[in-house]
């Protein structure tokens, strides 16, 4: 059996070993909070975490402490103490305003804003997964920081939401496209990130690789679809956004984005698959 001591070196050595998501940079890779840390004294009550995984149903759990303090080792410090700080410095006011449920008027910049900060926090928390995971999304992490956007092909909406804990799910899945003799043609990957902070419900559904980028539109539409299907009020703040007001929507209750939002995503690429195969 190996020592405390041996397994605290081989994490400490694949830690310096791991780029920076972002960047790809190897040296100064330090700790990147999924969300920022200053936010957690806005969330008293907040001790406890909804986790949720479908790339590994055992990490599905309630967990002990705060959204706001975990961690993942894959950032560098120049990324860390730059561009992304600087992002959260420029949105705190915002972002907790929307936590909390004030009343506010959102134009399309500060939508835009907004919606490159759910990217960012989606392309952290990916990271948290599984290794496959951490893999799979990595190229999505690097056009966030290319394009200083929420690559193309992303959509993130908002919603309007109070849960008693914070809530924070990853999904990652594979759709493919065959041809009529049953031959694969080709393989699109798509990620769902699902965050429920105070009033605030962030959802970001991506493709993970760029050369993918061009199922965007049938991305967007195929969930737009099953919104409506599953009656949802969430306003959607990339791309495309329009101004509106703060709270956006009738208030979604916490179990329901629970059980019913968080699983839409398998729901979501049947959509995509005869979108697509209705174009072709």
């Amino acid at each position: 059996m190996q020592s405390i001591a041996v397994r605290r070196t081989r994490r400490i050595l694949g830690r310096m070993r791991r780029p920076c998501v972002f960047c790809g940079s190897t040296s100064q890779v330090s700790k990147e909070h999924v969300f920022r840390k200053s936010f957690r004294k806005h969330f008293p009550d907040h001790s406890l975490i909804r986790l949720r995984s479908e790339s590994d149903p055992s990490r599905n759990r309630v967990a002990k402490g705060s959204n706001f303090a975990r961690t993942v080792p894959c950032v560098c410090a120049p990324c860390n103490n730059g561009w992304l700080n600087r992002l959260d410095e420029e949105l705190e006011s915002c972002l907790l305003g929307l936590f909390r449920g004030d009343e506010m008027y959102l134009n399309r910049a500060i939508q835009r804003r907004l919606g490159f900060w759910a990217t960012v926090r989606a392309a952290v928390r990916s990271q948290y997964e599984v290794e496959p995971v951490q893999l799979a999304t990595a190229p999505f992490a690097r056009r966030v920081f290319r394009e200083m956007r929420p690559p193309e092909g992303s959509h993130v909406w908002l919603g309007h939401t109070y849960c008693p804990l914070t809530l924070d799910a990853i999904q990652c899945w594979a759709v493919q496209f065959r041809t009529v003799d049953g031959s694969l043609r080709s393989s699109l990957s798509l990620m769902q990130h699902t965050a429920a902070l105070g009033s605030a419900l962030f959802v970001v559904v991506a493709p993970t690789d760029s050369s993918t980028a061009w199922f965007g539109p049938s991305i967007g539409h195929s969930f737009n679809e099953v919104l409506r299907d599953s009656d949802f009020p969430l306003t959607k703040i990339w791309p495309r956004a329009r101004p509106t007001t703060w709270p956006n929507s009738p208030l979604i209750p916490h179990e329901v984005v629970d059980r019913d939002l968080v699983p839409l995503a398998r729901r979501m690429s049947e959509y995509v698959l005869e979108d697509v195969q209705d174009d072709t």
